[in-house]
């Protein structure tokens, strides 16, 4: 991250976005090409839990590639320009991390 006094580093921190986030994003690879999908998630000891069907095309790409990273984020707003055509921002909270994915039947 370019501006470390923005990272969240501590657990607390961390599982204040978790807790409060709505929609996790899970980024996964095929054949060197990202697939992304919005899902409902839950969270516990340190663990991310998504629901999913017993087959389909997130279950094929894991078996294959289970690289994954997750993105979910709270507190979002966009920062308009202060004058008129100028770029806009957005701030938000986030949490970001790469992992490998466990497939739990």
């Amino acid at each position: 991250m370019r501006k470390k006094e923005k990272q969240i580093n501590d657990i607390a921190g961390i599982e204040d976005v978790l807790s409060r986030a709505l929609v996790c994003r899970l980024a996964l690879c095929e054949n060197d090409r990202p697939y992304i999908v919005p899902l409902c998630f839950g969270y516990e000891d340190n663990a991310l839990y998504f629901h999913c069907a017993q087959q389909g095309k997130k279950l094929d790409i894991l078996r294959k590639n289970n690289n994954v990273c997750f993105e979910v984020d709270i507190d979002c707003q966009l920062i308009k320009a202060d004058k008129g055509g100028g770029p806009a921002t957005v701030s938000a909270r986030f949490a970001l991390e790469v992992m490998e994915a466990v497939y739990k039947e």
